[in-house]
């Protein structure tokens, strides 16, 4: 009997451990992480931190290329407007000057003048004073049809029927502009004196009907 209860007791303990390993609940939550995995983890995060990083450096980058090329643009502009504003203000001051040093001559010497007058009944007109003894001679136009930018006013001294270039001029809105012409003989030696329109650079010869012409 006592081998009976003992063998019985043995059972029940034995049954009830295996109850307990069976209905004990089993957490994974406490279970570690293998090393493995935990470094898989790690270097899926870094590459996506890395992609991330190069992304945003780069747009950055571009943006940073974006705003340098604008202000270097901006700069390119204003520097080429300075440029051009010094130098129209330097053919202005020339042109001013040798006028002066026309006037000078002019007034200095005997000069002679005339006004040469619009071929078609227009306002147009030109007036002439020149210098015999330095063959300087000054152009003065006044009511001149304003010209496109390609195109340009061209005078022209006619002498037995052959006409030479006495030099280019263009007019401002209200159709005013000046020539001065340095001659190697005087004036009067030719025929009759024209002023056309021509293409920006001059002709070889009339293009067009003359805006004013008159003969000596």
């Amino acid at each position: 009997q006592r081998l009976a209860a003992a063998l019985e007791a043995d059972a029940n303990r034995a049954a009830a451990h295996r109850h307990g390993a069976i209905g004990r609940p089993i957490s994974y939550a406490s279970r570690p992480i293998p090393p493995n995995a935990a470094r898989r983890t790690w270097a899926l995060g870094a590459r996506r931190f890395v992609k991330r990083s190069k992304f945003q450096i780069a747009a950055a980058a571009i943006l940073a290329l974006l705003v340098l090329t604008n202000i270097l643009s901006l700069t390119q502009i204003r520097s080429l407007q300075a440029m051009q504003t010094r130098l129209w203000n330097q053919i202005s001051s020339e042109q001013v000057t040798q006028q002066n040093m026309v006037q000078v001559i002019l007034a200095t010497y005997d000069t002679s003048s005339f006004e040469v007058a619009a071929q078609d009944g227009g306002t147009a007109h030109a007036y002439v004073e020149w210098c015999p003894q330095t063959y300087t001679v000054l152009v003065e136009a006044g009511d001149f049809p304003v010209l496109s930018p390609d195109m340009t006013y061209q005078l022209w001294l006619i002498r037995d029927g052959q006409r030479t270039s006495g030099g280019l001029f263009t007019v401002n809105s209200w159709g005013n502009g000046s020539l001065v012409m340095q001659l190697n003989e005087p004036l009067d030696n030719y025929d009759a004196i024209g002023i056309t329109p021509e293409p920006a650079g001059g002709s070889n010869g009339p293009t067009a009907p003359p805006v004013v012409r008159k003969e000596f």
